[in-house]
């Protein structure tokens, strides 16, 4: 055989099992991720009211609401993409909620669908979840709201109140949000600036056609 088509072949074959991982991969986000563990389930005054185990993305499928569920899902983990008109930073939500928003110290959604209503110092009001998430849209993204009734906003409140099915109205979890802020670090303005200019994109200039 030719040399030459041989490793034509050869490369045909690598992209070919490259690619059948890459898509195992896509549609498995969670195959390296550490084994989820019950988490304490706490009411107001702190008393434990049982655990909760975050459940797995493999259960979405056998819900009434899947294809919900599901575009929530998909929505959290690629905002930016998937909601180009609504994003003006490139960040996604799962940018500050990782790991999906089922994790401990990842800044998790375990309690965000229970949690809300609730009073917020920022707008000085009670607000509900919708209002949240669409101030998320506008101030740390960058962007503009959600129509409430939209197919969108209700995938991403049906996705945050799957994880915390089961769980007694008004409970949480015990699992922090965050981790704890390491208060000794100095800030150093001189060193900031120079991993800013390192970091920052240049402005591309634009010239008008004639």
């Amino acid at each position: 055989m030719n040399k030459s088509w041989m490793i034509a072949g050869a490369a045909l074959l690598l992209a070919g099992v490259g690619g059948a991982w890459g898509w195992h991969a896509y549609t498995h986000p969670d195959l390296d991720a550490p084994a989820p563990v019950p988490m304490d389930v706490l009411d107001k005054e702190g008393k434990l009211l049982g655990h909760h185990l975050p459940p797995s993305a493999d259960e979405i499928a056998g819900l009434p609401n899947a294809e919900q569920v599901m575009l929530g899902r998909r929505l959290l983990n690629e905002t930016a993409r998937l909601l180009p008109d609504n994003v003006g930073n490139g960040l996604n939500c799962n940018s500050c909620h990782m790991a999906n928003g089922r994790e401990p110290l990842r800044n998790h959604y375990l309690n965000t669908g229970g949690n809300y209503p609730r009073y917020m110092p920022r707008p000085g009001k009670e607000i509900d979840l919708t209002e949240r998430i669409n101030g998320c849209f506008m101030r740390s993204m960058n962007g503009k709201k959600l129509p409430v009734d939209s197919p969108e906003m209700q995938g991403m409140l049906a996705y945050m109140h799957w994880l915390g099915d089961g769980m007694p109205k008004g409970s949480k979890v015990a699992g922090r949000t965050e981790g704890p802020i390491d208060t000794s670090l100095v800030p150093d303005p001189v060193r900031g600036e120079q991993i800013y200019a390192r970091s920052a994109r240049p402005a591309t200039a634009t010239t008008a056609k004639a």
